[in-house]
């Protein structure tokens, strides 16, 4: 049966007005005068090897969701280039339902791709190539009351440069909506928490959060926020791991999550910042490569985290002059190593300690996150910028960006750095991510991305 709705067309744009981007080019997107073609949803379907029908931007999938149910769909994208993927899934009758409707997307390889954009569970905007992907759907309440939903996966040009504002209140609504923009808004089960008061147990946080598939936090020490109160409601989250110590994260913390939460928590520390960076590394898997960090600032650290946890591997921390024992013990397990910053931070002689050791470096940690940028080249055509004089939204956004696969870059808070905006300029980049609000990156760097974005048109 076809018709001829315009409703998926509101509910798309709908997505992109409410996360706020600046600057949107017209896609070829739903409107009005799309006809498309309604198709029942064909069980049995439940596996990647079962998708049996396959979307397209003329068909809309009816289905229902039966007691733990979650139908699979199959996805081709031909055409050159990157391609925008809208996927929607509701109800088009309009009527309120209280399953909670939910959509991830595979590649051909099973893995997951992350959204760059969503507004509920039930929507999501994706950066893709050419291929063949797979959209799973489900219903995170598991009602099983035969309620209909209907299905949309609508593929179109990049639109050229969007800019995307990812800020809270505070550090921890930003680190809150930062966290549920990469998980879709769908659920969690598992949180690493850690401090947003200072930095040195934190800078190992990506790493662990990703390899336990989970989204990253922050906490004061003496008291649980009610933005990160509330993120672990939302996200149902059954389990929660503290980085760092009683000095970074109180018991009273420990015993809220656990008592008041009903969350099992376990806690991942060492007597200082080198043991606790050497107690999370031996968590994570078997690799052949580390990467060893200035243990007292951030941005080195930080720079690289979205790198070192897409490539599973941890963040060793050091002194200038000498490397602690912790990591020194940490180190005999790797045969590689990737020394991140200039000798001001890490010196020829401790360079020359580390197994196999190359170093990363600029004169400054905004020129070092670009070469980190430069180093690893992913291709992603997206860029999440942070300021480098604080460390919080960094934090937050790395564990995104390794998501996204998507370069993190530094800038000062009133101006964008000229590091920064020459790699920009000569990469192209469809869409941008500014993390964190106008305490931390003023209107400033916002006008210059926006300038950036027009001279490229």
């Amino acid at each position: 049966m076809k018709k001829t709705i315009g409703i998926f067309s509101s509910v798309i744009m709908a997505t992109s007005l409410l996360a706020g981007p600046v600057v949107q080019a017209e896609g070829n997107l739903p409107n009005d005068k799309n006809e498309f073609t309604y198709i029942d949803e064909v069980e049995l379907n439940d596996t990647f090897s079962s998708a049996n029908q396959t979307l397209s931007n003329e068909v809309i999938i009816h289905g229902t969701f039966s007691e733990s149910d979650k139908d699979y769909y199959k996805l081709e994208v031909t055409g050159e280039g990157y391609r925008d993927l809208s996927i929607f899934i509701g109800q088009l009758d309009g009527k309120r339902t209280e399953m909670k409707m939910d959509i991830a997307l595979y590649n051909s390889d099973k893995e997951e791709i992350h959204p760059y954009q969503s507004v509920e569970a039930s929507d999501g905007q994706f950066i893709i190539k050419p291929g063949t992907y797979y959209v799973k759907a489900q219903d995170l309440t598991n009602i099983n009351n035969g309620e209909r939903y209907d299905l949309l996966a609508y593929v179109t040009e990049v639109p050229e440069g969007s800019l995307f504002i990812r800020e809270g209140s505070d550090r921890y609504e930003t680190a809150a909506r930062i966290a549920m923009q990469s998980r879709a808004n769908g659920y969690a089960e598992n949180i690493v928490l850690a401090s947003g008061e200072d930095f040195p147990d934190a800078l190992s946080g990506a790493p662990l959060a990703y390899h336990l598939d989970a989204e990253l936090l922050l906490t004061q020490k003496d008291k649980l926020p009610k933005s990160t109160e509330q993120a672990l409601k939302d996200f149902k989250t059954k389990n929660v791991t503290i980085i760092g110590g009683t000095g970074a994260i109180s018991e009273e913390v420990e015993n809220y999550l656990e008592t008041k939460l009903d969350i099992n928590v376990d806690r991942i520390s060492g007597k200082d910042r080198y043991a606790t960076a050497a107690a999370v590394a031996a968590e994570l898997p078997q690799s052949d490569k580390a990467v060893v960090a200035y243990g007292k600032n951030f941005p080195d650290a930080l720079s690289i985290s979205p790198y070192a946890a897409k490539n599973k591997m941890p963040i060793l921390l050091t002194e200038t002059n000498s490397v602690p024992e912790a990591t020194e013990e940490a180190l005999k397990s790797y045969k590689e190593t990737i020394a991140v910053g200039g000798t001001g931070v890490i010196s020829e002689d401790v360079l020359e300690d580390l197994p196999t050791a190359e170093r990363l470096s600029g004169k400054n940690r905004y020129s070092t996150s670009v070469a980190i940028t430069e180093y690893f080249d992913w291709e992603r055509p997206a860029a999440n910028i942070a300021t480098g004089a604080g460390y919080a939204d960094a934090l937050s956004g790395s564990l995104f960006s390794a998501k996204l696969g998507a370069p993190l870059l530094l800038t000062t808070k009133n101006h964008l750095d000229p590091s920064t905006k020459e790699y920009l300029e000569n990469n192209h980049k469809y869409k941008y991510n500014l993390l964190g609000g106008e305490g931390a990156i003023s209107s400033s760097v916002y006008d210059d991305v926006i300038d950036l974005i027009i001279a490229k048109k």
